[in-house]
């Protein structure tokens, strides 16, 4: 399984983490490795840290510095799952006065 690209702002891997979590729980010998590829070396302590907060998970993900864009192409096509995770939506009340 492989996500391609940075977590910044409200696009966190949080749910995602949990979510693997309770898989890892409910199946003892699950066999998933989560390639996170595309952070920097603050951003991998960080997802480090957020793995094992929500969900017990750190074990499970392989984290790789930035690639060409070249190399992206063989990533993902060596994966079996391509994982998109996506901030969640803002909603804007505009108002308009005359």
């Amino acid at each position: 399984m492989t996500y391609m690209g940075r977590f910044y702002g409200s696009r966190r891997p949080n749910c995602f983490f949990e979510s693997l979590g309770l898989l890892k729980k409910d199946y003892k010998s699950l066999n998933i490795k989560v390639n996170i590829i595309g952070g920097s070396d603050r951003d991998n302590e960080s997802l480090e840290i957020l793995a094992e907060q929500h969900g017990g998970v750190k074990e499970l993900l392989r984290i790789l510095p930035p690639v060409s864009h070249h190399e992206t192409f063989t990533h993902l096509a060596n994966s079996d799952v391509l994982l998109l995770i996506d901030a969640p939506p803002v909603i804007v009340k505009v108002y308009f006065c005359q």
